[in-house]
């Protein structure tokens, strides 16, 4: 049964990566999708889950809508590999925080911060290679996740960081550039 899950999740991120490497193209001028109202579903969507793991997750943010061009299944993808990295590695106990603001600039941040035990500073560089995993993290994974979040986030013209957190923890940050409005 584990085998099978796991070679389920694979599947599923090796199809993701696909789509995040496919031709992407921007929508049409004019169209844009709410960034803030996908990611308010998608940790709600995995609050159980989250629970079940001991993780107290949440959303921080507006509940207004904060605008971007996008393609809404390769977000998705992407939101769903920044929330699976927080339940698979921040552990027990943890909290973590999806978090959505408006720059003062137009752009739009989106950033998952947790407590769990973190990344070690030579560690964080590699994170978003292919198939890099950190070593002692105990949990399984393929090292796809963060490549899927950081091949999303370029191809959305968004600036992607790794940092640890204020509380030790793992802080992502996505820098996505506004909607433009005419």
């Amino acid at each position: 049964d584990q085998l099978v899950q796991r070679t389920a999740r694979t599947s599923q991120q090796l199809l993701a990566l696909t789509r995040a490497q496919g031709p992407w193209r921007p929508r049409p001028a004019g169209t844009e999708m709410d960034l803030a109202g996908l990611v308010t579903r998608a940790v709600g969507l995995r609050v159980p889950e989250a629970l079940r793991a001991g993780i107290d997750l949440g959303y921080q943010g507006p509940s207004s809508p904060l605008s971007i061009h996008g393609d809404p299944e390769v977000l998705q993808d992407m939101l769903d590999n920044l929330i699976d990295n927080v339940l698979r590695y921040a552990g027990r106990g943890a909290r973590a925080t999806v978090s959505v603001q408006a720059l003062p600039d137009g752009s739009v941040l989106l950033q998952v911060e947790d407590t769990g035990p973190g990344v070690p500073a030579e560690a964080l560089a590699r994170l978003g290679e292919r198939f890099f995993r950190v070593s002692g993290s105990g949990a399984y994974g393929t090292g796809l996740g963060l490549a899927i979040v950081r091949e999303v986030a370029q191809q959305h013209g968004a600036l992607v960081a790794f940092a640890v957190a204020d509380g030790g923890g793992l802080r992502i940050s996505l820098q996505f550039p506004g909607a433009t409005k005419s």
